[in-house]
């Protein structure tokens, strides 16, 4: 009977220490997946550049070089502070900096010429779930020497974007999910720098227009826009 009870016994602390072991991997396991929740991509708008890649705490992140108007899918990585460095295809640091992620917190790296300098701009991303019939968007100044432009939007007889210099850019505004066409002009001159083709803008979705390039250039880093489309789901 002491025989007995005693194997009841040990079976039931057994159990315990079963249940308490699998919910403390459980919690670990969550912890872990709740840590990696901040999101980082890159956007190469450097000529100067060329191709380049994303260190994150000293070590390499990407298999393949991000070439000239390229960019990276978002990449997550873990909560807190790291150091980020954006390097060219000689290992060469270009851009040595620090960023503290957070759960649910997304940033988009721009990096660009400024005056023949390459830099860049550290910006946070929130691309929510579009309602109703618009698209999304908004403009960078990203071109090496392009002067302060003015922005149409074909068939708006107004500027949406006015004296807008390097590294200028603006938040998302809705637009109607059409084909649009973009016009910069010199702000001072009023002359015509570039007409970006029509473009159809897709209802729900989300567009980055940069302006880039250099104005006396005919070949791959001439001045023009580049558009980028996103989602919500920051893919």
């Amino acid at each position: 009977m002491m025989f007995h009870n005693t194997l009841t016994q040990n079976k039931f602390f057994l159990g315990i220490l079963m249940t308490v072991f699998i919910t403390m991997l459980s919690c670990k396991h969550n912890n872990k997946i709740e840590e990696y929740t901040g999101k980082i991509r890159v956007i190469n708008a450097s000529y100067l550049a060329g191709a380049i890649n994303l260190d994150v705490d000293y070590e390499k992140v990407y298999d393949f070089n991000i070439v000239y108007l390229n960019y990276t899918h978002f990449r997550s990585f873990m909560e807190g502070k790291h150091q980020i460095q954006i390097k060219d295809e000689l290992n060469n640091s270009l851009i040595d900096t620090t960023l503290t992620m957070q759960r649910d917190k997304y940033f988009s790296i721009f990096i660009y010429d400024s005056a023949n300098t390459i830099k860049y701009l550290l910006i946070p991303e929130e691309l929510k779930v579009s309602t109703g019939s618009n698209a999304n968007i908004r403009f960078l100044h990203l071109s090496n020497d392009a002067p302060k432009v003015d922005v149409f939007c074909t068939p708006d007889t107004t500027a949406r974007y006015i004296e807008f210099a390097n590294s200028d850019y603006s938040q998302y505004a809705k637009m109607d999910h059409l084909e649009h066409q973009f016009i910069a002009i010199n702000s001072m001159t009023r002359d015509t720098l570039c007409v970006q083709p029509n473009y159809y803008f897709k209802s729900g979705a989300y567009y980055t227009l940069f302006l880039r390039g250099n104005t006396l250039s005919n070949g791959t880093d001439s001045l023009n826009f580049f558009v980028i489309e996103d989602t919500s789901n920051y893919e």
